[in-house]
């Protein structure tokens, strides 16, 4: 069974809450484009835009993890370990200063997903290259 996808959706809707996010300040400060100078929007601008950087190469290791066929249990934990990594950094990006341990500790868990997403992706190809 494919996991992979549960964490590809539950990411997608964390990506429109942020959108929505970003959408609704620009309403309320009647800003369409850029940040006006405006830090909250130019917070959760970034928050949006770090998300955008990061997900997409995860979720793609993630779901390389799963079609290769690592375990139900490694899936899940990297899956909930980026989202809840992604969710902890974009509300202490989006919090009053945009410095938090909430912060440090959201994007310290999205490299650690991505470093043993990437080791694993390696020792499955070497396993593979081996097996021959």
């Amino acid at each position: 069974m494919v996991v992979s996808g549960l964490y590809i959706a539950l990411h997608g809707l964390l990506m429109i809450a942020l959108s929505i996010g970003v959408i609704k300040l620009r309403r309320k400060h009647l800003i369409g484009i850029g940040d006006g100078d405006n830090e909250v929007l130019a917070r959760a601008i970034r928050a949006h835009a770090n998300f955008t950087e990061y997900v997409p190469i995860s979720l793609i290791m993630i779901a390389a993890l799963d079609f290769n066929g690592a375990s139900a249990l490694t899936i899940h934990i990297l899956g909930a370990a980026l989202f809840v990594s992604r969710a902890l950094h974009a509300m202490a990006l989006r919090g009053s200063s945009g410095k938090s341990n909430g912060r440090v500790f959201g994007m310290m868990g999205t490299f650690v997903v991505i470093i043993a997403s990437s080791v694993m992706l390696m020792m499955q190809f070497s396993s593979w290259v081996m097996a021959g």
